[in-house]
């Protein structure tokens, strides 16, 4: 009786890894991967939309101080248009207006080294958008990837956005806990 007890933890041990073998070759290798499903939406009433237009993704400097935003729906028709204003806009959108709709920044013809930026909107539940190089380039990727739809916004974002190669936060902190951040509080 005594040699069958020994062997239980190891019988334990073999069935825990048969288990464990099975259950990660089940995996969900069987099921499609299907793209993100999201329906059309539309800005039910009238909606005002603003935001900043900047060089500078942080929104801190190089502010745009003069221009146009010109509001757009994927067939190029203009639904809207307004002046910028010390870097900002504020712009009224019609009522029953399908997204995506795309806002694009048209510079002043005084302005020297400015671009054409743009920005598109898929979520009518958002009212605040800026409008910035990484806004121009996650639409381009998306407009790339097949289009103006949520999906590829969500897609072309996680893949234009960049993290840095080093992880510089607290929680990356190794080290004598007191000591940081002017020690325990």
């Amino acid at each position: 009786m005594f040699k069958s007890i020994m062997y239980l933890p190891k019988l334990g041990v073999i069935l825990a890894l048969i288990t464990g073998i099975n259950l990660t070759a089940c995996g969900d290798m069987d099921s499609p991967k299907r793209p993100l499903q999201t329906s059309v939406q539309s800005f039910k009433q009238v909606t005002t939309l603003k935001g900043k237009i900047s060089y500078d993704i942080d929104l801190i400097k190089d502010t745009i101080e003069s221009g146009t935003v010109k509001v757009s729906n994927q067939q190029q028709k203009i639904l809207a248009s307004t002046e910028v204003a010390a870097g900002k806009y504020q712009v009224e959108i019609p009522a029953a207006t399908e997204l995506p709709i795309i806002l694009t920044f048209y510079p002043a013809a005084e302005a020297k080294n400015q671009e054409k930026m743009w920005a598109v909107i898929v979520y009518s539940s958002l009212t605040k958008y800026n409008i910035t190089p990484m806004t121009t380039a996650i639409a381009q990727q998306a407009e790339k990837m097949g289009g103006y739809t949520a999906a590829n916004i969500i897609l072309a974002a996680e893949s234009t956005t960049h993290t840095p190669d080093r992880n510089n936060t607290s929680s990356g902190f190794q080290g004598d806990p007191s000591k940081r951040y002017g020690g325990w509080h």
